[in-house]
Order: C-alpha cells, then structure tokens, then sequence
C-alpha cells in the first residue's frame, strides 16, 4: 500500500489515503491541474482545456480513479461500477478511444472486473446514447425496438419529398401562392425561395427540444400607423426650413403631402402593403441640396425615419405570411415523419426530442435515469447547444450536481452545424458562481503537450494580442519536450503575405492572386522538404475552404510535391463525380446529350477533342456535297462518317465501342454493373492508377461514386432513369468527404478544410484563407435568438436590409420592442458570432502544428495601408511593427527566435496586366500569369491515350476458385507425383533436411542391420496382406498411405491415451472400434496393438518431456510447384517447452499399423521421405534438433517392444 495525499472534492492535500500501488502509479506524474480534476468527483466541475492539453487523458484517469478504493467517502470507491458512469463525446470515434483508455487503465489498477465492462459502458455520443434509453422503453413509448438510423443524406432526401408532396397539396391556396409572390419558388437546390425557407425553419426546430412547438416569431404588431406618422413628422420638421432650392424643397413638400394623405386614410386601409406601395414612390431628400449648417442634421433625421419606416414597412409586410409558413412546415414534419415510420427509422433529431418528451411525460424513466448516474462527464462541451445541455443536465442528478463540462470556447467552431458556444459560456458563469460558496470547481488546463512553444507564442500574438479570441486562454509548453528542427536554417513561424494594389477601383483577379499565393506557398513547403528533410505526408494545407484546392494541388505539383484532398465536404463537387453522374444519365437517356453523353465524351474517360466531336455531329448528304449536321449520340450509333482522308481518330472509334456496348447491356444487368464495366473498358482506371497520387485520389472518387449508385439503386432495384434521378437528388444533398483506395498509404501533401483538422496534428501547418474574407456573409430571410428558454424568429421580405439605427441600435433582447429591433438584434449577434468563429477557426487550424506553421495571408491594400479583409489587417496589425515590404524579412512575436514573413505584391497596370515583385525570392515562372485559354495558345501534341482491346478480355477463359487451391499434404504430394509421368521425388518440389548419419551402437539399439544385411521383420501369427500407414488409410499396389478401420481407431485411442494420461477401459474401446467399424475380427489386432504401445519404451520417453501433444495440426507456407501452403498433423509431438527455443529439441512419433513382411531396412527406407517432410515442418517453426520415431505397433521385436525406426535431424 502507498500513502497518497488526495482530497475527493478538490484534489487539496488533506488526509492521507492507503491505495494499492497500482493506483497511486495512475496518479503519478499528473500535473496539479489535472489531479484537481481528476480526484473532484462529488461536486460539478467546469474544465477549461486548451488545444492538445491532454483532456482525453484526464478524463481516463477520472473515470477509474471513481473506482478506485480511497476515491469515496471511508475509503471506498466513489462509484459502485461503471455503469454509474456517464460520458458524452463529440464523435463515436472519440468514444472508441476512450473506452479502449479505460480498459488498460482499469487492468493496469487491477481492476479486472470493471474492465470487462467497457464494452457495455455508457461512452458515446449524445445521440447513442439517446438510442440506447429509446431501444431499453422501445414498447412503453410505442417504439419498435429494432428501429435503424438514417443518415444525413437519406434524411435529407426524404425531408425534400415530403418537402415538395406538402407543396403540391397546398397549391393554389391564398398562404402558400402569397408565400411564392413574396419568396418566390427558389432555383430547384432547395436552398431559397419558399422550399429555403421550409428547409431553414425545419432545420431549427430540429435543434430545439420541443420542435417547432418550441419556436415562435417575434411578438411585434403589423399596424404601421405609429410608424408613418413619425416618418410624417421628420418630413413635416424638414419641409419648414428655408432651402435654396426650391425645386427639391417643393418635391419634398409634395412627398410629405402623400405621407399626409396616408395619415388620413381610415385606419382599414392604413395597411403594409399600402404603405410599402407609397415608400416605393418616395425618393427622399437630396442630400447634396441639404448641406447647409442649418438643415443637415434635419436632413439626416429625416434621412434616417426613412429608412426605418421602410424596414419596419418591408417586416410589416410579411408577417402574415409567418402563420402559413409555420403550417406548412407542420405539414412537411407531419409527411416526413410519416416517412420514417414507415420505414421503421429515425433520424438524429427524432433521438434526442423523442428521449426528452419521454423524459416529461413518463416519471417513471425520468426518475430511473436522474439517479441513475453519479459522475456524468461531457467532452467537446463547446460543441453542443441548449437542447443537449438540458439533456444532459436531466440526467446528472438534482441541479446538475454530477456534471462535469470539458471543452474549449476558443475551438468552438461548428456553428453551423447548430453548435452554441454561448451554453458552454453560460455553464461557466453557473459554475463560477457556484464555486464561490464551495459547491462547484472549475480548473483550467492551459498546457499544449503538442506544439513547440514558438507556435504557442506565434498563436498568442495572431489570436489574442490580435483580439480576434475574446478572453484568450495562452497555453504553456510541455517543458520535456524535445525537438531535432533546424531552427536556424529553417524558422518555425513563417508568414507568407500575399498583397495586392487596385487601380482605381479595378482589383487584381482572384483567379491570379490565388495563383500566387499557391505557388509562394508551394516554394515554402519545397523548401522545408529540401533543408529539413519533412516527408510530404508530414505536411498539411488547411484551408477555409477547398474552392482553390485544384490551384494549390496544381502549384505543389510544379515543385515536386504530390499532394490529395482528404478532407471537407467535397465528394459531390468532384469533377469526376460529376462524369460518373453524366454517365448514367447518358445510358438512362442516350438523347439527353446535353447533361449525358457530351459531358462523358468530353471528359478524362475519353478525352475526345473539336475535331472528334466535329466528326460525330456531321454527316454527308446524299444529294449535295456538304455535311450535314445529325446528333452525336446519332453519330455514337451510326459511326463515323466517310469525308475522305479526315478518318476517325483511335481515341473516337474507341469511345464509340463502349458507350455503344454500355448501351446494349442497359436492362440486361444492374445499372451499377454497366457503369462499372464502361469506365474499366475505356481505360480511365488505369490511367488514373498511372497517374500517380492524384490519379489514385481521382480513382477513389470513381468508385465510390459507383459504389453510391449500387448503394442507391440495387435495394429497390431501380432501372437507369431513375437511379440517374436519384443519385443526382443524393448529390445535391450528399455531405461526404473524398473517398480513398483501401490500403493506400499516400507520401502526399494532406489538403483539407480547417474544420475536418480538429483533432488531427502534422509537423508541419500552412494555414490558408482563414483570416476573414472580402465577401459579405449572406443574410438569411429567417433568423433566430435564443432569449432564455425561448427560441425567437424574425422573416424578412427579399433583398431586406436592416438600417443604421445609431444609439436606438439594441443591445440585448430587453431593448427590443419593434419587429426592426429584433432583426437588428438578430443580424448583429450573427455578424458577431461568425467574426469571432472565423477567430477560432484560425486558433484551430494554427494550434494543429507540431514544429512548424506556416500562415499565409492573402489581401488587398487600401489607400490607408490597410489591409482588406479586416481580420486580415487586425492579424497583420499583431504581428508585424511595419508594413512589410516586398521579399523576405524577419519579425518577432514572442518567441525564442524571430519569424520570417515574405512579401508579394502584385500591382494591377493600366493594360490589364498584372506587375508582380517578390523581392528575387521567388522564381519568375511562379510570378508569371498564366496564359487565358485560347490566347495565342500553340496547339501541343496530345499525350498518348491507352485504348484497350475490350473484345479480347471477353475472350479470356474462366478460371475456378477452390477454397482449397495451392494448400497440399503429403500424401497428397505423393499421389500427384506418383500421378505424373517419370514420378519424381519430393526432393525435386521441397527443400527437406538429410537425416543425421546413424552411428553402430545407434543402429542396433533402433534396430538398424547393417549394411549388407537384411533379415525380416518380424511378423505376427497371421500375415497381413494390406499394408497401412500414419493416417490409417488402406494401401495398394502404388499407394499404402491410405486409412484402415483400424488403423483410424488406433489413431483415435492413442489421442485419447495423450490426453487423459491412461489406457482407454474396455467400454470406450468398444465404442471407437464401433464407431470406425472395426470388425470382430480386427478387434483382437486393435487390443494388441493398443497393449504394445502402452507398455512401449518410447511412450515412456514420449512422457517424459515437459509437454506432450497429441494430434497436432500444422499449416504453414512453402514455395513449391505443388502450392503456396502445407497442412498436416503429427500424431504425437513431445518437447520439453510450449515453443520453440534455441536449445530445445523435438520428439515426433507416428504410428504405423501395418509394414508386415518388410525387412527393417525396407521400413527404413519406405519412411524416410516423410520423416524428412514431417522435420522440414518442425525445422521451420524453429526446432533446431528434431526426431521422428516411426512406431509399428503391430510388430515386436525379440523384447516385445514395437519396432520403431528413428530418424535424427539438428
């Protein structure tokens, strides 16, 4: 036992605890911020862990300590079992690791018992867990217990059927054709108009804990009265001051006379619509003319009632239409529920709304579960949102009292994906509070065991001097680590600016900034392979997204560096994808050339040029001498067409041949089928496979876009037309990553999005594109604002935009009376939000680095000499004292050593060309724009195409498979060579050993007669005629390796004499005799035989090694003409150690029933061969010194021993 200084609330040194050794090693070397957290286990705890702080590690070590004696209160556990234990993770594979830390931490604590539990343990994400409390009250809740999960596509898909079957029932109603006139009908993608709107509202109500029960527009009136009428008076006050020009003064007037007219009308026809209808007549006042000292604050006034009557006008508008929008989206609910039901599914949002109604409306299972738990533990906190955290709050006993909450706010960076960081801030203000008076703790875990401490200072200075981390946690070191980077001859912190000077208000391209900055960074990274010796898949480019990934792969390629996208929702972007959907429309409608057959010809898969489709899309005429134009599936058909010397090119007439036989097969086999055979015949795979890193990438793609066909089409066996349908409506919902070959282990460039690298680390980082961007984030029409347990919606009308309110801007939701308050509110809590997730999504993507980051900024510069994006130059700001100039320089930022920023500035001219200067640290071809298509391009020479002669693999034969191909015996070895012509020897198929040569004294104490002569065997009183061998199979003329009745009995009874220690008694004798049909006359030849090994000399030495085997079974590989793999078993093997040794030896016996009226050199002889097969085994498992003792056990020699003839190899 060890004395352990632990206190169970807080981790304080107070009374001394007696735990077993073991324990106290899980405990040792923590840092005093994790031992906090590790030994609090009966209050709440708020953790604060920063980026590679080792959290999963803590958290591992909490769960067992809980079970560790001394962890409660007497000495005792503080858990019962582990299955008073609850830990939510962000991901299943997060669980995984989890559950396999607790596993060896448990075995190494001796907590063998607790271990086998692990399996069973509640460790999962939030929404398995739900699915785990549904399937245990399936029936109380009228739930089949077998229901399956869909996935995000599927429910996607089946949200948009029952999207647009709520449609159509609707149509023609005054809500729904007032909801088109205003949103109108979208594009088809589902992402605007009134489906846009069903989509977003539907999506919110998915992340809320009642449904759509749960949300509800602001509570704002539609009368515009009040609203007008001050618009009037800001007009009214304007139009009585003196103007000189009196033309703008009267057209003012005139507009204030309109306004006052609205004022008059009975307030029936004091409607939004009627006054949108006159704010869209009123101009407003000039500006220009309103300029003098006396007059321009009246003039912005008036400026500014304008503007928000039209806001609140343009939101007045368009609440009536919230009432028909909230039924459709009930109705659309209602229909996709119906779905599911019957398909016996859920989706992820039914979890967790289906486990809290339960929760409310059955005592019985909420009461089970609060106090089912006693340390609930919730990891990746910040990634969650109200409707979780209330989740799991009912579930950690009276006020939250078992809950401890381990996140990051600075990795906070799912928002999209419905994640609020707010409850993550909210749980801590409660914690805190409770802290104060001795109920809670929280701890903070500022520790990065990852990154070098240059990247944590970089880190610090970009995201937190920058203030683009509100409240920034700095991380300290891991003070052991150690690190062989180069420091001097390579930095660790680089800063790759790419700058760019508008021409007035003409800017640089995009497309040449982007190209720029990809070939900056893929200098860099050569660089770093070059001097340091990083291996390419040591490195990684995260970017913000992967839009200009095909630049930066292009640019890497130019430097050596291969490089592949592994990460983002890119799979159904993919152009390759894309030619696999064009295929399968062009073989479900062969006419539809525009999205089918042009795309595909087109394309990699036959790269076919003008000219080729030229040929296609003409004909001759039979009257006149001139072509004539026909469609190119037409031309696919009839072939090419005779114009003389201009004859089809190879790669056309190939092409022709597989579209025309995917054609032919089309209803025949499966669509998936056809597919599959037509993108092998033309050749695309291998070339791809060919083409290096990229190809294989590009490979993978293929296939499991193929692979989605079959998923999608073979199940309800759906014909071309409508798997092309639905593998087209799979795409457009379709979430998924690049796929990869099985196996692949890829020396390549890792391009992925920022966000699909959290939890990933690299040795070396470029961050790309992740400091805010020049574009304008989209408003969406339907926002929403979490105001305590209310979730709060506000609808705007196309093209809305909110105005400036100044001082009456709201701050928080007690501010906010008018519907133009709440949007107000509600766009600047989203701008806000975004701007700082932009923030951390930098903080991520930096913190992924291990020696070095490389940060590239891409910009353009204002007049000022700021830099546009406005992160961009907050960042810039941090880092750099003076603007850098172009080339490369150094600069600090807290670290040991400097950094190296390089500048290139590219510079717009009045041409339209582009002026780039790097400062001669970047070669000029990098900095030379590439040429536009079709620019005074020289026609190159086309790269050999690899065209397949796709009739000869029809042609090839069918070969067989058996389970049993290339693995042999030795007896079966025998009979094959015995079968062929000229028998040859096992020494011309094996490598086998020579036997030992045999000394005087050994030959006849084996019974070995000397050379010359050769007296008989002896014989029994009744010869035998059929000769036996090992396995008990009768012989013949050309084989006497074959099994007997009695010889497979024997065999049976000597095993059972190996394992059970002793002769078998009469009774089991009888019944294997019986068993193999021994006949009554064989029964006597049975018992003497049986007699004569038991009392045998070498059972005794058989017995007396350490370990005695009976029927051992070997199966181990060979190179041989007569297979790959051999297989037997040895009837009895004695060795004095479980497995081989050095200095160990083998003893092999084999029973022979039979050799009669053989002298004793000729039983030599006849078993030599299978002794030396037999030691070949035993040699190449690693027995150095082998004897094989072959045991006649129907003959005796003049002691009444059996004969046996040994064999020595070593």
């Amino acid at each position: 036992m060890s004395d352990i200084k632990l206190s169970t609330a807080e981790g304080r040194e107070e009374g001394t605890a007696q735990v077993p050794p073991e324990v106290a090693a899980l405990l040792k070397g923590l840092l005093p911020e994790q031992r906090r957290i590790v030994t609090t286990l009966d209050r709440p705890v708020f953790v604060a862990a920063g980026a590679g702080s080792g959290k999963t590690f803590t958290l591992t070590r909490r769960i067992v300590w809980a079970l560790c004696p001394g962890s409660g209160e007497g000495g005792r556990p503080f858990l019962d079992s582990l299955d008073q234990a609850l830990v939510i993770t962000f991901t299943e594979k997060a669980a995984g690791e989890i559950k396999e830390r607790v596993r060896s931490a448990l075995r190494q604590a001796g907590l063998g018992e607790e271990a086998l539990k692990v399996d069973s343990a509640w460790v999962s994400t939030i929404h398995h867990m739900c699915a785990r409390i549904l399937r245990a009250h399936a029936l109380d809740l009228g739930l089949d217990p077998e229901f399956a999960m869909i996935g995000e596509q599927e429910a996607r898909l089946l949200r948009s059927q029952a999207t647009e079957q709520a449609l159509r029932e609707q149509q023609g109603s005054a809500g729904l054709d007032a909801l088109y006139a205003e949103f109108g009908t979208g594009t088809g993608s589902g992402r605007d108009g009134v489906p846009g709107l069903l989509a977003t509202l539907i999506s919110k109500a998915g992340s809320a804990e009642r449904g759509l029960e749960s949300l509800s527009f602001v509570e704002a009136g539609a009368d515009v009265s009040g609203t007008m009428a001050s618009l009037t008076l800001a007009y009214g006050a304007l139009c009585a001051c003196d103007l000189k020009h009196a033309d703008e003064l009267a057209r003012v007037r005139g507009e204030l006379a309109r306004l006052e007219e609205f004022g008059q009308l009975p307030p029936s026809q004091r409607t939004p619509q009627a006054a949108r209808e006159l704010l869209g007549s009123i101009k407003g006042p000039d500006g220009r003319k309103w300029r003098a000292k006396n007059v321009k604050d009246l003039w912005a006034e008036t400026k500014s009632s304008l503007e928000v009557a039209r806001g609140e006008v343009d939101l007045a508008c368009v609440m009536p239409l919230q009432e028909p929008l909230m039924a459709l989206a009930g109705r659309v609910e209602q229909l996709y529920a119906a779905a599911k039901r019957s398909r016996g599914v859920l989706d992820n949002d039914d979890l967790l709304q289906l486990t809290a109604r339960a929760f409310r409306e059955r005592a019985g299972i909420a009461d089970e579960y609060a106090h089912k738990f006693r340390l609930v533990m919730v990891d990746e906190f910040q990634d969650t949102n109200a409707q979780q955290v209330g989740m799991v709050k009912s579930l950690s006993g009276e006020g939250a009292c078992h809950l401890t909450t381990v996140g990051d706010a600075q990795q906070a960076i799912y928002g999209f994906r419905g994640a609020d960081v707010s409850v993550f801030e909210d749980r801590g203000e409660e914690v805190r509070e409770a802290a104060k008076q001795g109920r809670a703790a929280t701890v903070e875990l500022a520790y990065n065991f990852r990154s070098d401490d240059a990247i944590l200072r970089f880190v610090a200075r970009a995201c937190g001097s920058s203030g683009i981390v509100p409240r920034f946690m700095d991380l300290r070191p891991d003070p052991a680590r150690k690190s062989d980077w180069p420091e001097r001859r390579c930095p660790r912190v680089v800063v790759e600016l790419t700058r760019a000077h508008r021409l007035g208000v003409r800017a640089v391209p995009k497309e040449t900034r982007a190209r720029l900055a990809a070939a900056q960074l893929a200098d860099r990274l050569a660089r770093i392979r070059d001097d340091v010796g990083v291996e390419p898949r040591r490195m990684a480019v995260l970017m913000r997204s992967l839009t200009q990934a095909p630049v930066y792969i292009d640019a890497l390629r130019e430097r050596g560096l291969e490089s592949v996208v592994v990460g983002g929702s890119t799979f159904a972007q993919a152009s390759e994808v894309r030619v696999v959907e064009a295929l399968l429309r062009c073989l479900a409608c062969p006419q539809d050339t525009k999205s089918g057959l042009f795309g595909v010809l087109e394309s990699d898969m036959f790269e076919l040029d003008g000219n080729d489709m030229l040929m296609l899309a003409t004909r001759p005429q039979d009257v006149f001498d001139a072509p004539a134009k026909r469609r190119i599936n037409v031309g696919v058909r009839e072939g090419a067409p005779d114009f003389g010397n201009a004859a089809p090119s190879e790669r056309l007439s190939h092409a022709r041949r597989v579209i025309t036989r995917a054609w032919d097969r089309v209803g025949k086999i499966p669509v998936a089928d056809v597919l599959l055979m037509a993108i092998r015949e033309s050749g695309w795979l291998l070339r791809l496979e060919r083409g290096g890193v990229a190809g294989r990438a590009v490979a993978a793609n293929v296939l499991a876009a193929v692979r989605h066909v079959r998923e999608l089409s073979e199940p309800n066996q759906l014909d071309a037309i409508l798997a092309a349908d639905e593998f087209s409506r799979w795409l457009e919902a379709a979430k998924e990553g690049p796929a990869s070959l099985s196996g692949e282990g890829l020396n390549a460039v890792s391009l992925m999005t920022a966000h699909a690298s959290k939890g990933l680390e690299f040795d070396v980082v470029a961050v790309v594109g992740c400091c805010g961007s020049e574009s304008s984030h989209k408003v969406g029409r339907l926002l929403s604002l979490r105001d305590g347990a209310r979730e709060l919606l506000s609808l705007a009308p196309a093209g809305f935009k909110v105005p400036d309110l100044g001082e009456d801007a709201p701050a928080d939701a007690r501010d906010c009376d008018s519907a133009l308050e709440w949007r107000a509110l509600m766009e600047q809590t989203r701008t806000d939000a975004e701007s700082r997730e932009d923030g951390r999504l930098l903080y991520v993507a930096l913190t992924r680095a291990r020696e070095c980051v490389i940060l590239c900024l891409s910009a353009t510069e204002k007049k000022g000499g700021e830099l546009s994006p406005v992160m961009t130059q907050q960042v810039a700001g941090a880092l750099f004292g003076e603007r850098p100039v172009a080339g490369e320089g150094s600069f600090g930022y807290g670290g040991r050593a400097e950094g190296l920023v390089r500048c290139v500035d590219a510079s717009l001219l009045p041409d339209g060309s582009v002026e780039v200067e790097a400062g001669g640290t970047l070669d000029a071809s990098a900095l030379t724009p590439a040429p536009a298509a079709g620019e005074g391009a020289k026609e190159t020479s086309r790269e050999p195409f690899l065209v397949f002669d796709i009739d000869a693999e029809t042609r090839a034969p069918l070969g067989g498979w058996r389970p049993r191909q290339d693995v042999f015996s030795y007896s079966s070895a025998h009979a094959a060579l015995a079968a062929e012509a000229g028998a040859s020897s096992l020494d011309d198929v094996l490598e086998l050993p020579a036997c030992l040569p045999v000394s005087e004294a050994q030959r006849a104490r084996a019974g070995v007669v000397p050379a010359g002569e050769a007296p008989a065997a002896p014989s029994p009183r009744r010869a035998e005629t059929v000769l036996v061998d090992d396995d008990g199979e009768p012989a013949d003329a050309d084989d006497a390796d074959r099994a007997t009745c009695l010889g497979s009995a024997f065999h049976e009874l000597a095993r059972l004499m190996v394992e059970t220690g002793h002769a078998p008694g009469e009774r089991r004798v009888s019944v294997v005799a019986a068993s193999y049909g021994v006949s009554r006359r064989d029964r006597a030849r049975l018992d003497a035989a049986l007699a004569r090994w038991e009392r045998s000399d070498i059972r005794s030495e058989a017995l007396s090694h350490a370990c005695v085997r009976a029927e051992v079974p070997f199966f181990c590989g060979v190179s041989s003409p007569l297979g790959h793999d051999l297989e037997g078993a040895i009837d009895l093997l004695a060795t004095d150690a479980p497995v081989a040794r050095e200095d160990a030896s083998a003893l092999l016996v084999d029973y022979k029933t039979g050799d009669h009226g053989l002298t004793l050199g000729q039983i030599r002889e006849r078993h030599e061969m299978q002794a030396r097969f037999y030691a070949s085994v035993l040699r190449q498992q690693g027995w150095r010194h082998v004897t094989c003792a072959f045991v006649c056990v129907e003959l005796s020699d003049e002691l009444g021993q059996p004969v046996v003839t040994r064999y020595e190899f070593g």
